[in-house]
């Protein structure tokens, strides 16, 4: 996995912790769309993609988008984005349902897996070059630490999660 920043001081903010799932949730697309994948590191990785990204949703809702609509020039891009999770929420539930039920990743499994991880590429693309600098512009450190210090507490990471980010880890012990 990918570091969170070359920041070396605790906490981290909201900027940090967004861009660490969205580098794990890229590198879990590249893994479903690459054709030389084994069916079943592919379906590992869809387990985890879909597991990250049902608990990143949730989290940035609560930690980034709720106190953003309280801006009236964030408000309709937090409005998109979260139609945007609502459409990828309705998919995670359905990918999730299905495959529980497989060893392999099938032919229509992978389709969707991918129109999903479209999705979620689009969407990491724009948080990051439109919303991420807009935030970090209209919001000081404090507020920032402070959505950080939310969306940790509502994340819900893994051990796995937890033994990949020792930070993170370190951060979820003062909580």
């Amino acid at each position: 996995m990918n570091e969170i920043s070359n920041k070396q001081s605790y906490p981290l903010n909201i900027v940090d912790f967004l861009i660490m799932d969205h580098n794990y949730l890229m590198e879990c697309i590249e893994v479903i769309k690459n054709p030389q994948e084994s069916s079943e590191n592919k379906l590992k990785h869809a387990k985890s993609f879909l597991d990250t990204l049902k608990h990143h949703a949730a989290s940035e809702e609560i930690a980034v988008y709720e106190p953003l609509k309280k801006m009236n020039n964030l408000r309709f891009m937090v409005m998109k984005g979260e139609v945007e999770h609502s459409i990828v929420d309705d998919q995670v539930n359905q990918l999730e349902a299905k495959i529980g039920h497989h060893q392999k990743i099938d032919a229509q499994l992978e389709a969707q897996l991918q129109v999903l991880g479209h999705l979620v590429e689009d969407h990491v693309r724009h948080e990051e070059a439109q919303l991420i600098p807009l935030i970090e512009e209209y919001l000081d450190e404090t507020s920032l630490e402070e959505m950080g210090r939310v969306f940790l507490q509502e994340r819900h990471y893994t051990k796995k999660d937890l033994t990949d980010y020792p930070v993170v880890q370190k951060l979820m012990e003062t909580l």
